[in-house]
C-alpha cells in the first residue's frame, strides 16, 4: 500500500485511504484488508511491525497501536494532526482537547492514557531528559553540536514514537 492515508477514528478504528478497519473486526477480515500478517501471539504486524493489531479472545479487532515515530513510513493522523511530524505538546494538547482533563493517567510524562477516547501515548525520552544530557554534556565539557546521536535523541523527545488506540472502555478495564 503506497501513499497511505491513514486516519485513527477513536473508539472506532481507522480509515486508510478512504476505506474503515473498524474494531470488532475479524482477524481474516483484517488479512483480506491488509494481506498475510507477520503473527505474534494473538497480534498481527504489518507494514515492518510499524502497526500492530490485537484481538480479543473471540477474534475480534480491540486494538491498534503505530509504533514507527518520526522516520516512520506510516503517518498516521488523529484529530487532524500527523501523530509523529507534530511536536509532542500539541499532540498531547489536541488530546486533552477531546478527552478532557480526567480520565488520564501518567507515567511521569513518558505516557499518557487518555481513558475517555481509548487512546494511549508513549515514548522512552522526553524534553526534560534531553536538557539533561546537555546539561550534563556541557558540565563534562563533552562537544555535543555536531553529534547525529544527539540530533536523532532531540527529535526523539520532541515527537510521540508510539500512539494506540482500543474499542470504546479499552483503557478502562
Amino acid at each position: 500500500m503506497k501513499n497511505l492515508k491513514i486516519e485513527i477514528i477513536p473508539e472506532q478504528g481507522l480509515i486508510i485511504n478512504g476505506r474503515s478497519v473498524l474494531f470488532g473486526s475479524s482477524k481474516s477480515e483484517a488479512e483480506g484488508f491488509f494481506g498475510a500478517p507477520e503473527v505474534v501471539r494473538n497480534s498481527f504486524y504489518y507494514f515492518n511491525n510499524e502497526m500492530r493489531l490485537d484481538f480479543d479472545e473471540k477474534g475480534e479487532l480491540e486494538f491498534i497501536e503505530f509504533l514507527g515515530g518520526i522516520d516512520a513510513f506510516i503517518k498516521p493522523e488523529i484529530y487532524g494532526i500527523s501523530v509523529f511530524d507534530t511536536l509532542e505538546d500539541i499532540v498531547y494538547g489536541t488530546l486533552i482537547e477531546h478527552n478532557g482533563k480526567d480520565n488520564v493517567k501518567s507515567e511521569n510524562g513518558y505516557s499518557y492514557i487518555f481513558g475517555n477516547i481509548s487512546v494511549g501515548i508513549f515514548r522512552e525520552i522526553k524534553p526534560s531528559d534531553f536538557n539533561e544530557i546537555l546539561k550534563e554534556m556541557k558540565k563534562n565539557g563533552i562537544p555535543f553540536e555536531n553529534c547525529p546521536d544527539l540530533q536523532k535523541d532531540k527529535q526523539i523527545a520532541l515527537h510521540w514514537p508510539t500512539i494506540g488506540f482500543g474499542k470504546k472502555g479499552y483503557y478502562n478495564r
